[in-house]
């Protein structure tokens, strides 16, 4: 009924397939493309009025299956003892090609495949002069470059920039960045990770910016790829959906930290430290186009803008524990090494430092299971404040600690205050703020129920401008930005009141 030239064949081998499903024999299922996301308008058929029809799938007794099919559309036709035929019409995606239609043991299969003309294939332009650095965010939704001495973060597949240096009204950068590759303190040829410093200025020129941008994924790139077989199709799609963002989850996010609980964990947090000691020490004026094999301790200008530049730090998931761990670190040196007269010149100058710590999806409580107790805690009134009796021996003025979290993130914490009493080290005069924020839609599934995506949970602050705003404009005060004010709530804990 619906042969062509040359698909004689295949409707042969579909009426050799169904003839051991005639009357009397078990059910045929003839699946709904629906779901198929490269099928455009599934099904338009001819009406009928009696037949084993159910919605847009076939099931139950024929006695006649025909195939035809071109480059553009794919038909089949099946019939009852009554005669009564239905025919089923797919109309393909565009760029999308029928290459063969069979019919194997009463299932229906199809081969498709997408051919994108050259003219519409995405084009790669060279941007080497301007393009310094590139990254992508870890759900692989936005990507983050320099270009001509500015922030941007682009969405993956369609949306707008945003420029994240002009939020702070900073409109005027350095033509390229500056790259320090780090070095471990025993001189090591190892991975140690890498920082990017990129300046910007206001158009006076009275306010500047320099953003050190650490990374250390090269310390723990061969723990994620010893598990890297795991994203290959073959085990993907043995998952049901949900189960493999479940998996998607753990396969990004987990190897960090077990590796750092591992044996990464003292590289990690010395490259911490490095990258802060250079944040802490180097003008712009300072660096080469590429510093290697040189640590900061090493340098002329060691700790030399401890008391000149306001430091602000952000990290994100591990790297909130790296950075505390780093800081910790440094506060208890004192008890165990003997300094040099410019490390105690530098240990002189943090005491009258306050520094602000921003935590994206704050691991700080999930990671102290295994740590050793910090030597001093719990005694932060005896270190912190201008009267404190051991006001000379606390590490830094103030630690502005502001950790956010998001609900249903499953790995990322609030941190309490009588957590950080207990944990943190007192002479870090840490101030503990929580920022509570729904960075993944909850959404109801058909028999789940509400969920959350929790690797969005996880790494999606890089998609929600609300975060950008709170970290440049803070809350809590009247110059809020309008975003924070219309989308956001302030709840403040007064101690007078305890």
């Amino acid at each position: 009924m619906l042969e062509q030239p040359g698909n004689a064949r295949i409707i042969e081998q579909a009426r050799a397939s169904w003839g051991g499903h005639a009357r009397g024999g078990g059910p045929i299922i003839i699946s709904n493309f629906k779901s198929d996301p490269i099928i455009d308008k599934p099904l338009a058929g001819v009406a009928v009025t009696q037949g084993p029809w159910k919605g847009n799938e076939l099931t139950g007794y024929f006695s006649g299956l025909e195939l035809s099919y071109d480059a553009q559309q794919l038909l089949f036709a099946a019939t009852t003892d009554s005669d009564v035929w239905r025919i089923f019409r797919f109309n393909l995606a565009d760029h999308i090609k029928v290459t063969g239609a069979a019919l194997e043991n009463g299932l229906l299969h199809i081969d498709l495949v997408r051919e994108v003309p050259e003219a519409l294939k995405p084009r790669q332009i060279k941007t080497q002069r301007w393009l310094q650095w590139a990254d992508i965010s870890p759900t692989g939704k936005r990507a983050v470059f320099e270009y001509r001495g500015e922030i941007i973060t682009l969405p993956a597949k369609k949306g707008d920039a945003r420029n994240l240096t002009q939020t702070l009204g900073l409109n005027v950068r350095a033509q390229r960045s500056k790259r320090i590759v780090l070095t471990p303190r025993d001189g090591a040829d190892r991975p140690f990770g890498e920082v990017n410093v990129i300046r910007a200025l206001d158009a006076e020129r009275s306010r500047e910016l320099l953003f050190f941008e650490h990374t250390w994924s090269d310390i723990t790139q061969r723990d994620k790829t010893s598990i890297a077989f795991d994203n290959s199709e073959v085990y993907r799609s043995q998952r049901a959906p949900v189960n493999q963002r479940i998996r998607e989850f753990a396969n990004g996010v987990l190897p960090d930290p077990l590796a750092f609980v591992g044996d990464r964990g003292p590289d990690i947090r010395g490259s911490v430290g490095e990258a802060m000691c250079w944040a802490l020490s180097a003008r712009w004026e300072d660096l080469l186009p590429e510093t290697k094999g040189v640590r900061c301790l090493d340098t002329d200008f060691y700790g030399s803008r401890v008391e000149v530049d306001n430091l602000v730090m952000a990290t994100h998931s591990l790297g909130s524990r790296a950075a505390v761990d780093a800081l910790q670190n440094a506060a208890g040196a004192r008890d165990r090494m003997d300094f040099t007269p410019e490390q105690r010149q530098l240990g002189e100058q943090l005491q009258r430092k306050e520094i602000t710590l921003f935590m994206l999806s704050n691991q700080l409580p999930l990671l102290e299971a295994g740590q050793a107790p910090q030597s001093v805690t719990g005694r932060r009134q005896e270190f912190c404040g201008d009267q404190a009796p051991l006001r000379d021996e606390r590490f830094l003025r103030k630690l502005n600690m502001v950790a956010f979290s998001d609900p249903n993130d499953i790995l990322s914490y609030p941190v309490p205050v009588s957590w950080a009493d207990k944990y943190l080290e007192s002479r870090l005069c840490a101030d503990v703020r929580n920022v509570t924020i729904n960075i993944a839609h909850v959404r109801r599934l058909p028999v789940i129920g509400e969920f959350a995506d929790p690797l969005t949970a996880h790494t999606g602050y890089d998609g929600d401008d609300r975060v950008a705003e709170l970290i440049t404009h803070g809350i809590g005060h009247d110059d809020i930005s309008d975003l924070v004010e219309q989308r956001c709530n302030w709840i403040e804990l007064d101690p007078a009141l305890d």
